[in-house]
């Protein structure tokens, strides 16, 4: 875990931030254009929206924290738990509907 921790330390929390929403958009671009009845899966579509609304609304009342490198610090702990409430949503997703 600690040579993850310092392998993303080289990044900004911001660059990381920004290029996970960016896969993140993409796959559900891919997603909503092979699917046949989007309504099915609004409410998922609804809370991942307001996570990134969450996440990106903290990142820019909070200037600073784009610059901060990966570590042992709020924007990165912030980061970390939304990746993983947003993994569980896509496997509970796939394996669900």
């Amino acid at each position: 875990m600690e040579k993850l921790i310092e392998l993303l330390g080289r990044f900004k929390v911001g660059y990381i931030k920004d290029f996970l929403a960016t896969i993140n958009f993409l796959l559900l671009l891919v997603f909503a254009l092979n699917i046949n009845d989007l309504n099915k899966y609004k409410n998922y579509g609804l809370f991942l929206l307001i996570i990134f609304l969450c996440v990106d609304g903290y990142y820019s009342t909070n200037e600073e924290h784009h610059c901060i490198n990966f570590g042992h610090n709020n924007p990165s702990y912030l980061l970390s738990a939304s990746v993983v409430i947003i993994l569980f949503l896509y496997i509970y997703t796939y394996l669900n509907v």
